[in-house]
Formats: structure tokens, sequence, C-alpha cells
């Protein structure tokens, strides 16, 4: 009998603490609880759909390469990264970058930049077909009669001279 009062009195404890529950949940607190129940189910009855499964394997394979790369350290360093950078702008740094971006557009966008690059470019392709089109021969000896030639020498001179000035200028800043 003993037994049987034990079994009562779990079933006791079971009933008041259902009562306890019911009388504790206010009418906001049923409504979130079910919001949130029927929110789960909506979820999950999303993921039950094949092409919602397909695209849910498809990234846990595709985050799971990104970690066996080392990837997502990369991923999430660079994240932070960027966050760091939004965080450190101030009004008076992206003033200067749009300054700093306008004096650069400027510049590039000048007739004389434009006309250097563009005569740069072609120099270089027309210097480019010349020196494909030439049957050279390798060797010391053809390296030292190219360079008894005087425009080998003046272009030689002129590269040199270019280097130093823009060494000199690199040095500057």
């Amino acid at each position: 009998m003993s037994d049987d009062l034990k079994h009562e009195e779990s079933i006791r404890e079971l009933v008041s603490l259902s009562t306890a529950a019911r009388e504790a949940l206010t009418d906001k607190m049923v409504e979130r609880l079910v919001d949130t129940v029927s929110g789960g189910i909506e979820f999950l009855d999303r993921l039950n759909e094949v092409e919602t499964q397909e695209a849910f394997i498809a990234l846990i394979e595709k985050i799971t390469e990104l970690h066996k790369s080392g990837a997502m350290d990369t991923l999430f360093e660079t994240i932070s990264v960027i966050h760091a950078m939004k965080s450190a702008l101030t009004d008076n740094i992206l003033e200067r970058m749009f300054e700093a971006l306008e004096k650069t557009t400027d510049t590039l966008a000048n007739e004389g930049t434009l006309k250097l690059v563009e005569d740069t470019k072609e120099s270089l392709q027309i210097a480019a077909n010349e020196y494909e089109n030439r049957n050279t021969s390798g060797g010391l000896f053809s390296t030292i009669n190219l360079l008894s030639k005087p425009d080998s020498r003046r272009s030689l001179e002129f590269l040199l001279a270019f280097s130093k000035q823009l060494e000199k200028r690199q040095n500057e800043l």
C-alpha cells in the first residue's frame, strides 16, 4: 500500500505543478509561447522541403570545406578587420579620404596623364610586336655585339637614368 500512496503523492505533485504553471502563465506569456512554437514548427517544416534540405547540406559541406582549409579563420579575421575599419572611421578621416580620392581622380582624368598612358601603352605594344618578330640568337657574344651598338647603349643609359630618378623620388616619400 505504501507504493500506492507514493504513486498518488506523485500524481498530486504533478497536478499541483501543472496548476501552478497554468496560473503563473499570463495571456501574454501563452501568446509568446504559442508564437515561438509556431515559428519553430514553421522552421522545421521549411527544413523538411527537398530544396531546402539540399541547400542546407550544400551549406554544411561548404562550411566544412572552409574549416578544413583554414579559410574560415581568414574569413572571420577579414570580417574583424572590416569591423575595426568601420569603427575607426570618423568624419574627419572620411573627408580626407574623399579629398584624396578627388585629387587622384583629377590627376588620372587629366588630359596630359591620359595621353601619357596612351602613348606608353602604344609604345609598349609596338615594341612587343617588333621584339616578337625578331629572330635573335642568344649567347655572350650576341650580348657583347648588342652593347657595341650606340642605340643599345643609349637605351640602357636612358633606362638607368630613369630608374635612378624613380628611386630618388620614391626615397623622398
